[in-house]
């Protein structure tokens, strides 16, 4: 009877896991969309005193010298917010509309080759990772002739899901889910029933991430 009720409250635990997983992805999901106007310009020179209209108008000489946009064109462009973030201090534009970023990105094929300079779509850290990690695919999807491009985090190969070795990993993580019921609980993380691999107790600061690669793992609250 006790291994009966053990094995429902990992069972039930596990169910609540998946609960807190796919809030997580959504969360990052709504993100992505709340950044959809956002693009990522690298190896612009700036400087310790420049302002955020300085930014501005260093990004628009930008587009017309480096992107060879038409001037017009580029005054035309409607930012609702350029700024820079930390090393290595690109720049980050919101546009406020869509089909101006799409407008700027059609043109990175004119930035000179070899050049410092990079244009990249604005996402979360976890959809960045994955995406840096499907790169060689991509890479040598191309190279094959194949039509190959990213849908935020998902790659897709003439117009198929990639589904290779590299994506089983791609899971977000719901360490800070459980970081917050360690607050009230002591925590048996199982990668299989009654197989213990971590045994964590309430007010541990952290939690680490390296324990939770499993596909299935369940957690039992004592």
């Amino acid at each position: 009877m006790k291994v009966e009720s053990t094995t429902a409250n990992l069972q039930e635990a596990n169910k609540l896991l998946e609960k807190f997983s796919e809030l997580e992805r959504r969360q990052i999901k709504q993100e992505c969309y709340n950044r959809r106007n956002n693009i990522k310009f690298f190896g612009i020179k700036d400087s310790d005193k420049e302002s955020l209209e300085d930014t501005e108008q260093t990004l628009r000489n930008f587009l017309t010298k480096e992107m060879k946009i038409r001037q017009e064109d580029v005054d035309n462009i409607q930012f609702e917010r350029v700024h820079r973030i930390p090393f290595p201090r690109p720049i980050i534009a919101k546009v406020s509309f869509y089909q101006d970023k799409e407008f700027i990105k059609s043109h990175t094929k004119d930035i000179r080759k070899g050049s410092k300079y990079g244009v990249a779509d604005d996402f979360p850290r976890e959809v960045d990772e994955i995406r840096k990690d499907l790169q060689p695919v991509l890479k040598k999807a191309r190279s094959e002739q194949k039509t190959a491009f990213f849908n935020v985090e998902k790659l897709l190969i003439n117009g198929f899901l990639y589904h290779g070795p590299e994506t089983k990993r791609f899971q977000f993580t719901v360490v800070s889910w459980i970081a917050v019921f360690l607050q009230f609980h002591k925590v048996i993380v199982m990668a299989e029933p009654f197989q213990v691999l971590l045994l964590f107790l309430p007010g541990q600061e952290s939690v680490p991430t390296d324990c939770f690669r499993s596909d299935s793992l369940y957690v039992l609250f004592v």
